[in-house]
C-alpha cells in the first residue's frame, strides 16, 4: 500500500507549484480565504454554474454572486491588455456620444456590442463572432475619434477602471499586431520589418498578441514561438501556448507573462466551458499570468472583476485561493512596463490597499 505520508507530501508539492502556491497568508488572509472557499463551494454546487456557460447567458448570475462582489472590492493592480477603442461601458459611452452630438439614439446601442441573449444563435461559428466583432470595432473607432467624445471617453474609461479598484492601465507601451490571427499573416511573415528597430540599435518593446487561435500546426499557431524569438515582453492571450512545450518552458523561464482574457476567448468561441480553458494548465504549472479584459465594451463588462471571477471560480477551480488572487494582482505590477523603481512604488501602494481590503472583509 502506498505511504499516506508520501501522498500528503506529493499533494503539498503539487499545490506549491501552482500560481499563488508559495504565497504565505497572514491570519487575517487565511480567514478571508476560508470565507472565499465556502462561497465558492456554494457557487460550484449551484446550477447553472456560470463559467460552464456562455457569459452572455449568465452575466446576471455573476453580478449577484457574493464572490464577484468581493472581487469588485479587491485591489487588482493593473490592467495590461485592454484596447483603447473598447474600454468604456457601452451604455455610458452611448449616452456620452448622444449628449455631445445631439443624435437620436436609434440603433446605436445595439450596434456597439456583441452582447445578446442568444449568443449561440447569433454567433454559431468563430467566423460569425469575428465578423460581427470587427464591424463593431470599426463603428467604435469612428465614434471615439470625434474629438469632443474622445476626451470624455478616455476620462470616463479611466474612472470606471478606478472604481473597479484598478490603479494602473497600459494602453500604449510598445508595438503589437492586432486583429484576428487566423485570417492574417504570421509574426514571422513580418520578420524584416520587426527586425528594423534592432538593426538601427533602437529598443522597441514588443507586446505581441500571439496564440489567440485553436488551429494547431498552422503558421499563426506558431506565433507564440516567433513572439519569443523577438523577445516579446508579454504574450497577449497565449491560448495556443500549451500546444508548444518549448515555448511554454521558455516563456516561464524568461518571465514572459501571458495576458489572460477568458471572457474574450469564450465570446470569440475559442472555448465554451471555461473550466476547459488551457490557462488551467498554465496556472497549475505556476506560469506567469496576468488577468485582463481585452474589449469590455463589446462583451458587456466593466473593469477586470468579471474576468477575475471566471479565472478564480472557473479556470482555477477549487485549487485557486486567496493566494492565487494575491499573486495575480501582484503579477500585474511585476510584469508591467513600469521601471523597477516605479514597480516598487506601485507595489507599496497596492499592498496598503490589499491590507485594508483584507482587514475590512475577513
Amino acid at each position: 500500500m502506498p505511504d499516506p505520508h508520501q501522498r500528503e507530501l506529493m499533494l503539498k508539492q503539487d499545490m506549491a507549484q501552482q500560481v499563488g502556491g508559495r504565497v504565505e497568508l497572514t491570519a487575517a488572509e487565511l480567514q478571508l480565504d476560508s470565507l472565499l472557499h465556502r462561497l465558492k463551494l456554494k457557487e460550484m454546487a449551484a446550477s447553472p454554474f456560470p463559467p460552464a456557460h456562455h457569459f452572455f447567458k449568465v452575466r446576471h448570475i455573476v453580478q449577484k454572486s457574493p464572490v464577484f462582489k468581493l472581487l469588485q472590492k479587491m485591489p487588482k493592480g493593473a490592467a495590461l491588455h485592454i484596447h483603447s477603442s473598447a474600454m468604456y461601458a457601452l451604455f455610458a459611452m452611448g449616452m456620452l456620444f448622444l449628449e455631445t452630438t445631439g443624435c437620436a439614439e436609434g440603433n446605436l446601442m445595439r450596434n456597439l456590442t456583441l452582447f445578446t441573449e442568444d449568443p449561440e444563435k447569433s454567433y454559431p461559428t468563430q467566423d460569425a463572432a469575428w465578423d460581427r466583432f470587427e464591424k463593431i470595432f470599426l463603428a467604435l473607432s469612428g465614434l471615439i475619434t470625434y474629438a469632443p467624445v474622445f476626451k470624455d471617453y478616455i476620462y470616463q474609461g479611466l474612472k470606471e477602471l478606478y472604481e473597479d479598484n484598478i490603479m494602473y492601465l497600459e494602453l500604449r507601451v510598445g508595438q503589437s499586431k492586432v486583429g484576428r490571427e487566423d485570417t492574417g499573416r504570421s509574426i514571422w511573415y513580418f520578420r524584416d520589418a520587426l527586425s528594423f528597430p534592432s538593426e538601427l540599435k533602437t529598443q522597441l518593446p514588443f507586446f505581441f498578441h500571439a496564440g489567440e487561435t485553436d488551429l494547431d500546426g498552422t503558421d499563426v499557431d506558431r506565433n507564440v514561438l516567433d513572439a519569443l524569438l523577438f523577445n516579446t515582453s508579454r504574450i497577449g492571450h497565449g491560448f495556443a501556448l500549451v500546444h508548444h512545450p518549448l515555448a511554454k518552458q521558455l516563456s516561464r523561464m524568461r518571465g514572459v507573462a501571458v495576458e489572460l482574457c477568458p471572457i474574450s476567448n469564450q465570446v470569440l468561441r475559442l472555448v465554451s466551458d471555461l473550466r476547459n480553458h488551457p490557462a488551467a494548465v498554465l496556472m497549475s504549472d505556476g506560469h506567469p499570468i496576468v488577468v485582463s479584459s481585452d474589449d469590455p465594451t463589446l462583451f458587456g463588462t466593466t473593469g477586470l472583476s468579471y474576468d477575475f471571477y471566471q479565472v478564480f471560480v472557473g479556470i482555477g477551480g477549487l485549487s485557486a485561493n486567496l493566494g492565487t488572487l494575491k499573486e495575480l494582482a501582484m503579477n500585474s505590477i511585476r510584469y508591467s512596463s513600469l521601471s523597477l523603481q516605479l514597480q516598487d512604488k506601485a507595489m507599496t501602494v497596492w499592498k496598503e490597499k490589499w491590507n485594508k481590503f483584507v482587514a475590512e472583509n475577513s
